[in-house]
This record gives C-alpha cells, structure tokens and sequence, in this order.
C-alpha cells in the first residue's frame, strides 16, 4: 500500500511553508526586514504580515521600512506577492528595497517602483533612510550575526566627533567581535572626525576587536589618502564585500 501524500488536517501543506528566513532588526529610524533564501508567495505572505503590523503599530520614532533582498531570490509570483505586502505601509511608513544583480534588474523591471524606493545595495538604502542636512552628522547602529553595522552620514568636525566615536564603540559594539561602518553617506570629514575614527579603532583593537570601514565618498578618501590614514583601515568597496570577509 501505497502512502498518502495528501495534507494532513489542521497541518499546512509543505508548498505553503515559506521558503525564505526573515530577520527584523532596527536600525535607527529605519526596521530592517532582511530575507535569506527564495522569496516564494508564501514568504512574500510572511513578509507582507510583518509590514501590516509594523504599519499598524507606527512607532514615533521609525519612518522607514527598509526590505534587504541582496540574500534573496525573488521568482516572478514572489514579486506579485511582493506588490501586495507593499501597500500596507503606503501613505505611513518610506519602503525602500535593497537588491543586487539579477534581483535587482528585476525589481527595477517590476514596476515595483510605484509603491517602493529601489536601492541598489543594503548600505544606499540605511544611508538615504538617514538623510542629515548642513552642519548635521546621523549615526546609526544595528546588531547582525557577528558583527555591528554603523551607518554615517553627514557632516563629521569638532562639535560632532564624540559622537562619531561614541556611535562606533557605543553598547552594541561592545557585544560583537567586529563593527563595520559604512561611510558613503558622509560628506565632510575633518582633523578631529579622523582622530575619532583612530582612537574608536584603537579602542576596539585593544579589546580584541576589529573596525572595517564602507565605501568613503570621494571627498572622505581623498581625507585617508592625504593623511595616510587610509593604511590604518581595513576598507571595503562594499558592505556585502565587508560582510563575506568576516
């Protein structure tokens, strides 16, 4: 006798299992929804819920969504689904998306557009979710699996070095063995944004940890390059770069 394949009651079928692992974190006014794996209707399903409810709740303090699909594959149903959990935050919350090579040419292609900000990797997307005007410096920090991420954006002098350091070598970062901080968002960095950025380094160094450095925009490696500083870092193009290294 052969077994019954069919679904037992009350139990979901396996293809209404998700495929994908969804990780929330926050990350200063933005909730990160990272997705591992094939982002499936069922998982797009998964994801949607997760969105309803972040839009519900609408804490004060979070005015972006960021959706990080740079781990994912997303199958043409999984971008129909995908449509539909996007409405919820419509009109409460930014909803941006980060993808890389054929997910990415597919998001642009989906018409998604409409209902969400297209980015082309994780760290555009936590630095345009953080603008930060003239004079201004945002940091932001999140704790992921082995490691602390910081994003930086904005003006870094003397009145706003402490806090540069302080966000580098802050709580978070005494709970992981290395800090990555992305630098693609800030602008302007001066003699006393550098010295917070060594010490910050020296201080991790001496606990037995690592500093690795994203991406400076070209006013803030033209900074390294002058001073020779940029040997003193480990620097990345890429988060994702950074990420494998670890």
């Amino acid at each position: 006798m052969t077994a019954s394949s069919a679904p037992v009651p009350g139990r979901p079928s396996p293809r209404d299992q998700p495929s994908a692992v969804l990780r929330a974190v926050r990350h200063g006014t933005a909730h990160v929804i990272a997705v591992t794996g094939h982002l499936d209707v069922a998982s797009a399903c998964q994801l949607g819920g997760a969105l309803t409810r972040l839009a519900a709740a609408h804490p004060p303090d979070l005015d972006t969504a960021v959706i990080d699909l740079t781990r994912a594959g997303v199958p043409a149903d999984g971008m129909a689904a995908l449509r539909a959990a996007a409405r919820p935050c419509q009109g409460t919350l930014t909803l941006r998306a980060a993808a890389v090579g054929p997910g990415l040419q597919a998001l642009r292609l989906s018409g998604l557009e409409g209902h969400l900000v297209v980015h082309p990797s994780l760290d555009d997307a936590l630095n345009a979710a953080q603008p930060a005007g003239p004079g201004q410096l945002r940091c932001a920090a999140s704790a992921w699996p082995g490691y602390t991420l910081v994003t930086v954006t904005g003006e870094c002098d003397i009145t706003t070095a402490a806090q540069l350091g302080g966000a580098i070598t802050g709580q978070l970062a005494e709970d992981t063995a290395r800090t990555i901080v992305t630098l693609t968002g800030l602008r302007y960095l001066d003699s006393a944004g550098l010295r917070a950025l060594i010490d910050a380094r020296t201080r991790l160094v001496s606990q037995d940890k690592s500093l690795a450095l994203v991406n400076p925009a070209p006013s803030v490696a033209m900074i390294f390059d002058l001073t020779g500083a940029g040997t003193v870092f480990r620097i990345y193009p890429t988060l994702a770069a950074a990420t494998a290294d670890g």
